[in-house]
């Protein structure tokens, strides 16, 4: 039975990476917590709720040494408490996964991480494993806040969704319903990934087991909700580019540390791989709605855009991922805040907030919502 609520045209889902650094760089007091929770009191003050993607693979690496190391128990046994306390608190808790932190070795009272960044690219019974291990993890963890929850959406770190298949496969077999991740025109190629060829870039498809780029012909369970392109301007790069210098500094003093068990649960700086990146910068430079280092005008140009862009587009509901990364926060607080304030109060007319939990039940009651048919 639909609901007789009116809902406004665009659903704003803001989904946190709940995450430390891609490299393991940092610790979740810092970067995982204090964050989490300054976002947690903004929703409250503005009565928004927000979707916190939690990596859950950084939680079962850490499980599995934490008895040897007092400073990684401590760390994990904070990392269940905060994602406990955000789902009390009445937020969206989903599921996340980094497998260079599932391949993760442990030496000397120190991890280094895998090499392995998309778990598209994992063997299919790895994959298989991990998405099986988590959902079990979560719903240990909060069944006793809601009985029988279980997760319904999944984010793959640094955008990994490519082979697609068996891997779309698993996440339906372990009960997935919304795949967030993709962006039209993202081409990471150490990576494995490529976006350019994407059918659908803007609405939420039904998408080939196979091929997450293409539109299925027939529904099937899940559901892609792509991220919104954004189409930099010399001035929005140039600002852009200045707000991740400072973010940089701030980082380095924060996250760097001594390479201790309470600064950092990972091996040295110089034994570990910096990551995949994101490739050369081509021009005209596109990324999308993001929210962390960046300043308050960026932020806003940056969401004015895109909404101006899709009010163009014949759909009565259009859900609009923003991408937070919290442990980016530090030194952005009061725009953060200021941002979410603006589009509640200079967008109240068309926009609401949800959750990726909401946007589920929202098309279980709507399969309209969601495309299928192939291409346009």
């Amino acid at each position: 039975m639909k609901s007789d609520r009116r809902k406004k045209r665009f659903l704003v889902i803001v989904e946190d990476d709940f995450e430390l650094m891609g490299d393991g760089r940092g610790n979740v007091a810092d970067l995982q917590y204090l964050p989490s929770a300054f976002l947690a009191d903004v929703g409250e003050e503005l009565g928004i709720k927000f979707s916190f993607m939690v990596d859950v693979a950084q939680q079962l690496t850490v499980d599995r040494y934490c008895d040897d190391n007092p400073g990684m128990q401590l760390q994990k046994e904070l990392w269940d408490s905060c994602v406990r306390m955000l789902k009390q608190w009445g937020f969206d808790v989903q599921l996340h996964l980094h497998p260079q932190w599932y391949a993760a070795t442990y030496e000397a009272g120190q991890l280094t991480l895998g090499d392995g960044w998309n778990i598209g690219r994992c063997p299919g019974a790895e994959q298989k494993e991990m998405i099986d291990r988590s959902v079990r993890y979560l719903g240990d963890l909060l069944g006793d806040i809601e009985p029988g929850y279980s997760p319904v959406a999944f984010k793959a770190g640094m955008w990994g969704l490519q082979p697609s298949a068996p891997l779309l496969d698993h996440l339906s077999a372990a009960g997935i319903r919304i795949v967030a991740g993709v962006r039209h025109g993202m081409s990471i190629p150490r990576m494995g990934v490529d976006y350019r060829r994407l059918e659908e870039p803007y609405l939420p498809y039904h998408p080939r087991m196979d091929d997450i780029t293409k539109v299925a012909e027939t529904k099937n369970q899940l559901a892609v909700v792509p991220l919104q392109a954004y189409n930099e301007s010399v001035a929005g790069f140039l600002r852009m580019a200045w707000d991740n210098i400072g973010w940089r500094r701030e980082s380095k003093r924060r996250v760097h540390g001594s390479g201790g068990q309470l600064s950092c649960m990972c091996a040295p700086r110089k034994a570990r791989s910096r990551g995949p990146g994101q490739g050369k910068i081509t021009w005209p430079y596109v990324s999308h709605l993001r929210m962390g280092f960046q300043s308050f005008e960026y932020l806003k140009s940056s969401f004015d855009t895109v909404i101006g862009r899709l009010r163009c587009l014949e759909a009565p509901r259009i859900p609009v991922l923003i991408e937070s990364h919290t442990k980016h926060y530090h030194g952005r607080y009061d725009d953060i805040r200021k941002f979410l304030s603006y589009v509640v109060s200079a967008h109240e007319d068309e926009v609401e907030f949800g959750t990726m939990a909401e946007f589920a039940n929202e098309i279980a009651e709507d399969p309209s919502l969601v495309r299928s048919g192939g291409a346009r």
